[in-house]
């Protein structure tokens, strides 16, 4: 079985995102942590996090709180189009 390419959220998407993300407030082990954010949305628009490829579990526990079952305003919405997005947060 072959795995469908993950789409790059577009900015609409991003933007709104990024605003659900912002100012983390999570203990992080090291300086900087890093994600892959894998995720698709909904018939209602709402954010569904498949998985959070991290190394650090505090930020895979914000991420999936701050977005799973969030709405989004997006005008290309296809239920079920996966997106993958990468995320950078620095103490």
């Amino acid at each position: 079985m072959a795995l469908a390419p993950l789409e790059i959220p577009k900015d609409q998407l991003r933007v709104q995102i990024i605003q659900l993300l912002k100012s983390p407030n999570i203990q992080l082990e090291t300086e900087e942590a890093n994600a892959i954010i894998n995720f698709t949305l909904n018939g209602k628009g709402e954010i569904v996090v498949l998985s959070v490829e991290t190394d650090s579990t505090y930020l895979e526990g914000y991420v999936k709180e701050k977005l799973n079952y969030k709405k989004v305003e997006f005008s290309q919405l296809k239920p079920g189009e996966k997106f993958r997005m990468s995320l950078k947060v620095v103490r």
